[in-house]
């Protein structure tokens, strides 16, 4: 049997072992995403009956609720997944067989990255300190990198490189950046720290940040001479070098991130000069310093002094003798000697490349010839230098000295040319101011470089982040064929991107030295999207300007010296073989595996039992169907996603039974009174696992009640339950029995929980009718039908709040504590308002746990101890008595691979629902009733927070969390809702005042490891913190009656009916005993009364306004009306002044015995004169308004009373001439 919940009468099905249904769902692939946000895909086969939806399972600990955008689809969009770990979904999908089908999907997610930043760049500290702590901050789930390069290094040569430094605790968020020499700083001391965050889960997914950290250089510069003789190069600067002992630094436009640049100013002081110079600082470049404005020769002396903000520093004088200018480069080219090209490497230097000139004797001749601007007399050196290949040098015999074209006829060694790089120093000298020295190459090419290539080669993508392609570089030739073999040539493998996926980041690659003709590989980074990138690679030199030596060296192999490649970027997809699930009575099934596009997808057999031979409808369809499932046992199948070079592959087992009758349990909650239950047959199976039919025809079922019923509830034909309107609250159980048609077997029976409850509107004691008007109190609006309605009239106008105590009732519970069960007191205390009558400050609920009820061994159970938490209090059982004595059935170590949820409360109600662990037996809870309140003026609003649950423990095998090997569980009975989280509880169950609840427990254990315990404080009853608040109503005449209640509230002698908003009259016919006494509504209402004058001021849906019903100093009774309005009434005066001292009710019932009067004046000496005037408008100069007279002309003599109501328009001496009511 399972188990289900009806909740408001919606079912919700919770089942552990499903026949095959209609219908299937998948949820798609596990992902590992690069973002807080991911697309779900699902998909589904067979005859479903609606929408899906999506649910979230499980999340990392501490993470929020992400939000599933659109969850009844299936691509939902998944956002707010900032915490990094699982998340695991479920996509549910109604199928139109009955029942539903489900799967998961776990996203790995790496977490927010919102905070991630390398820290405040570092531009305060100097370099003889050369100290630098960075600060970063670092998202949890990520791990750190440092790396760093000198900033001057990047920019005034494209290399990085990390002199002069070095980096401590790389993986913190706080390494340390040190310079090796600090005083002596041998580099510029500027760096760029970088920091790459990499998510712990997705090696994928990172992120990167920089912080520049700027030593403020030392400014005591030291110098390699101070008397320096300097002639100037050929096209060449006035340079002064720094000695080795010195710091170094850039001030150079060139390199604007320099420290020098950005810290430190150098200006010249100057002491003399010859006439006509103007020598003047340019920049310092390292440890060059180059000068400006020397325009004639002569000797120029001066001092530097640099400044920055660790002080200031002046040079010792330099003396600066310019000599002269030393002769220009002589020049290579010459048309007649095609072969010659420059430059080579350096300044100045050429060479030749020759093909298949190894082993010829044939000496080379190199054509030089000296600038013209110089004189032919000038000489020339041309002699061998650098490593020569193997047979040693050439000889060298030049011609041409006192001109200005020269030759320099190069003759091999023995044996003729070898296979490398000669290299020849060539001088130039005007025996004057020194000479200009260049380089010369002759390069003998083996002929053997094969063209640059790159194979093609693919890379996996995981569908979010970025990944890296390492990219084979050529074989590498310069040193390698010999060690002279392109001795000095720096060359590099360019790389451009020729095109990519739409959408995608520009690619990234390494700075042009990790990417040299002698390095072995290089990377490409920044891949971010699926598809096909196309890249060219080309030899070149790295210095721009450099001839093309490297052409020349491929062509002597008639190879290219460039090639294109492309890196495949294949995203995985995870492949998902759906949901394990049973089945039976066919020999096919449907696979539902998630959708492989825009791969492949294949389907295999794992296993079968032996004597089948399971085959596929269409093995490359993720929906296929399975054929020749003959034999009952589990087959295992793998469903494999190949993407280019990667692959996914997932398992799905389906499990063939003989299918059985199936009546599941049910429970109702809450039922009223009066009503009908859902029906019990929803979700019962029938003989071949489908969803069961009440009928007469086979395959259909009989229903019937088994057992004895309680008294009130009968079984309907269709399966719902009636309960009668007499059944009083509470829980109430019975079993019920279905039967396979037409054969009358096989049966199974299940139990039925009803949770009854009042109906609100019923009329008892408790809920009485006030007004007498048919409609209980606790339905009607208007509970005294003064047509002011309860809410108006101060129903609830203030609240108290009372809060459990928990340290009072642990102390309660102390006192009376029982290991076999006891009763102890809930202790509630005032924490808001005022005290309710009859409650005070304090009160007390009793509470009641019972003893172990073991059902299945003479093992006695007990209870250890009582003790409390921030917000709950817990009743712990005495574990180890648990694991003795066990049946044979909780002995084992439990798979739990197919719970769902796979939580530690659904792990549980696996096995107790699969018979896999036998339940020990029960205990019951009982709170009692709350204690009445004293008085009409306050009354129960409502309680929050009444929650029981259970808190258990289990020991896992330690290689997978799918096998448990011991532990102990309880749960109430009404709770059927599983527990999605993976703490060890029951989710709390809202409980009531005055109820029993009753509980299943178990325990087991396989003997292999140490048992699970109650580690002090884990509770088998869990009690939660909870509130209960009353309501006060207003009593406005403090007569013990609200006034919602009162009918005269402000006991004035007029009845509220009156006193409201209303035109209601005193003794009118539709008024009866203070009350109105037209129909009530649903909701205890009166109607409106039909008479004349029409009522006004009156809803039936919304009553009248209080008026002045609660008002003492208003009395709306009194009103003096015209004798004549009722013929043969008589109208008593209710207003009087008296001299005579008699009146009152008790006091002669004067003037009240006097009749027809607005009010009466009595005295026998004394008497009421008005003011008499025949002209008040002309003899009253001044008149004031509320000013009386009796005008003894007005009215053709009669006179009559006037007032005065000012001079405004319509205003003036006016006469009291008509009669009303105040």
């Amino acid at each position: 049997m399972k188990n289900k919940i009806f909740v408001f009468f919606l079912l919700c099905l919770t089942n552990f072992f499903a026949y095959s249904q209609s219908c299937s769902v998948n949820a798609g692939g596990n992902i590992t995403i690069c973002s807080t946000t991911t697309n779900l895909s699902g998909s589904s086969s067979g005859t479903t009956a609606g929408n899906p939806t999506w649910s979230l399972v499980s999340k990392p600990s501490g993470a929020t609720d992400p939000v599933i955008s659109n969850g009844n689809t299936f691509t939902p969009t998944v956002a707010g997944l900032n915490t990094s770990g699982n998340y695991v979904f479920r996509i549910t999908l109604p199928c139109s067989s009955g029942g539903s089908v489900s799967s998961n999907v776990t996203v790995t997610a790496p977490g927010s990255v919102s905070t991630f930043t390398a820290g405040s760049d570092i531009t305060n500290i100097p370099a003889t300190t050369g100290i630098a702590t960075l600060n970063a901050t670092i998202p949890a789930g990520y791990t750190a990198s440092w790396t760093y390069y000198n900033l001057y290094s990047f920019e005034r040569f494209g290399t990085k490189v990390t002199t002069n430094a070095t980096l401590t605790n790389a993986n913190t968020a706080t390494p340390t950046l040190t310079l090796t020499n600090k005083s002596d700083h041998t580099i510029d001391p500027s760096y760029v720290a970088v920091l790459r965050i990499t998510s712990t889960i997705n090696p994928s997914c990172f992120y990167e940040d920089e912080a520049i950290v700027r030593f403020i250089p030392n400014p005591q510069i030291q110098f390699n001479n101070t008397n320096v003789n300097f002639c100037q190069p050929s096209g060449g600067e006035f340079t002064l070098f720094l000695s080795n002992a010195s710091p170094k630094f850039s001030i150079r436009s060139i390199t604007p991130g320099a420290a020098g640049n950005n810290t430190t100013s150098i200006v010249m002081n100057v002491i003399s000069q010859p006439v006509g110079g103007n020598i003047s600082f340019n920049y310092l470049d390292g440890n060059v310093i180059a000068l400006q404005g020397l325009n004639v020769t002569g000797t120029y002396r001066f001092t530097l002094t640099v400044t920055n903000s660790t002080g200031s520093f002046t040079t010792p004088q330099v003396t600066y003798n310019y000599l002269g200018t030393q002769p220009k480069f002589v020049n290579f080219i010459d048309a007649a000697y095609p072969d010659q090209i420059a430059f080579y490497a350096s300044a100045g230097s050429a060479g030749a490349v020759y093909c298949n000139r190894a082993g010829s004797t044939t000496p080379i001749v190199v054509s030089f010839k000296i600038d013209p601007t110089d004189s032919p007399a000038n000489t020339s050196t041309f002699i061998n230098s650098g490593i020569a290949p193997p047979g040693g040098s050439p000889t060298i015999i030049q011609s041409g000295a006192g001109t200005y074209n020269r030759t320099a006829t190069i003759t091999p060694p023995s044996g003729g040319w070898r296979v490398g790089t000669y290299r020849f120093s060539v001088s130039t000298s005007n025996g004057t101011c020194g000479s200009s020295t260049q380089v010369y190459y002759i390069h003998i090419s083996d002929g053997n470089r094969p063209a640059v290539n790159v194979n093609n080669f693919a890379v996996c993508y995981p569908g979010s982040g970025s990944v890296s392609a390492t990219v084979p570089l050529p074989a590498i030739y310069k040193g390698i064929v010999n060690s002279s073999y392109f001795q000095d040539f720096l060359g590099h493998y360019e790389l451009t991107t020729l095109s990519k996926p739409s959408g995608s980041a520009d690619p990234v690659f390494q700075a042009a030295n990790l990417r040299s003709i002698e390095s072995t590989n290089t990377v490409i980074s920044n891949l971010n999207a699926q598809g096909e990138y196309v890249f060219r690679i080309k030899a070149v030199p790295t210095p721009g300007g450099v001839a093309d030596f490297l052409g020349k060296e491929y062509a002597c192999s008639g190879t290219s010296l460039e090639d294109t490649f492309s890196v495949f970027v294949s995203t995985q997809i995870n492949a998902n073989a759906g949901s394990d699930f049973t089945t039976g009575g066919t020999t096919t099934a449907t696979l539902n595996g998630n959708n492989p596009t825009p791969s492949n997808g294949t389907w295999t057999v794992v296993s079968s039992p032996a004597g089948t031979t399971p085959t596929f409808t269409n093995a490359t369809a993720n929906n296929t169907q399975v054929n020749g499932l003959i034999l009952n046992g589990n087959y295992t199948f793998r469903w494999t996603i190949a993407t280019g070079s990667c692959t996914s592959s997932d398992d799905v087992q389906i499990t063939v039974v003989t299918p059985l009758l199936d009546a599941i349990n049910d429970v109702f909650n809450p039922v009223t009174a009066g009503s009908n239950t859902a029906s019990v047959i929803t979700n019962d199976r029938n003989i071949t696992g489908a969803a069961a039919v009440i009928g007469t025809a086979e395959g259909q079922v009989s229903i019937a009640t088994s057992g004895i019923w309680p008294a009130g509830f009968s079984l309907n034909p269709d399966g719902t339950i009636s309960v009668a309107s007499t059944v009083t609250a509470g829980n109430y159980t019975m079993n019920y029995q279905i039967c396979n048609q037409i054969t009358g077997n096989p049966c199974d029976i299940a139990q039925v929980i009803i949770n009854v409850v009042a109906d609100p509107c019923i009329i008892s004691a408790s809920n009485p009718d006030s007004d007498g008007d048919g409609v209980s109190d606790a339905c009607d609006l208007d509970d005294d039908n003064d047509g002011i309605l309860d809410i108006n009239e101060g129903y609830c106008s203030s609240q108290s709040v009372y809060t459990l105590d928990l340290n009072t009732t642990l102390a309660s519970a102390n006192a009376t504590f029982n290991a076999n069960g006891s009763t102890f007191n809930l202790v509630y205390t005032l924490t808001s308002g005022t005290p309710v009558s009859g409650l005070g400050n304090t009160f007390t609920v009793p509470f009641t746990y019972s003893d172990f009820n073991n059902l299945v061994s003479i093992q006695d159970h007990r209870w250890e101890g009582v003790n409390i938490g921030t917000t709950t209090l817990s009743i712990r059982p005495r574990t180890d008595l648990f694991y003795l004595n066990l049946p044979s059935n909780n002995t084992n170590t439990e798979d739990v691979s197919a719970a769902l949820p796979f939580t530690p409360d659904g792990k549980y109600r696996y096995l107790l629902n699969t018979n896999k662990l036998t339940r020990l037996g029960t205990f019951t809870t009982t709170i009692g009733n709350l204690p009445p309140v004293t008085g009409q003026l306050s009354v129960l609003s409502s309680y929050t927070g009444l929650n029981q649950r259970s808190i258990f423990n289990t020991v896992s095998d330690s290689s997978t969390n799918n096998f448990i090997s011991n532990g102990y569980y309880a749960k109430m009975q009404l709770q059927t809702i599983a527990n999605t989280a993976t703490t060890g509880s029951s989710n709390f169950y809202p409980s009531s005042y005055g109820q029993t609840y009753t509980w299943d427990y178990t325990a087991f254990n396989d003997g292999l490891f140490p048992l699970a315990t109650n580690g002090g404080n884990l509770g088998l009853i869990n009690f939660a913190q909870n509130t209960i608040t009353y309501c006060n109503h207003r009593d406005t005449d403090g007569d013990g009656i609200p006034d919602y209640l009162d009918l005269d509230s402000d006991n004035d002698g007029c009845p509220d009916v009156v006193e409201g908003g209303a035109n209601f009259q005193p003794g009118a016919t539709y008024i009866t005993g203070n009350r109105l006494n037209t129909n009530v509504n649903a909701n205890g209402v009166p109607a409106v009364p039909t008479t004349t004058p029409a009522i006004t001021g009156y809803t039936q849906s919304g009553g009248q306004t209080v008026g002045d019903s609660q008002n003492a100093l208003a009395n709306g009774c009194v009103c003096y009306e015209d004798p004549a309005l009722v013929a043969g009434a008589t109208y008593p005066v209710k207003h009087g002044i008296t001299v005579l001292g008699r009146a009152g009710a008790e006091n002669g019932n004067w003037p009240m015995l006097r009749n027809s009067a607005y009010t009466a004046l009595e005295g026998k000496t004394k008497g009421l004169v008005i003011t008499r005037n025949n002209s008040p408008e002309t003899t009253i100069a001044i008149p004031v308004v509320g000013m009386m007279v009796f005008d003894t002309d007005e009215n053709a003599g009669a006179g009559c009373l006037k007032i005065y109501t000012g001079s405004g328009a319509g205003e003036g001496w006016k006469c009291f001439s008509t009669q009303g009511c105040p």
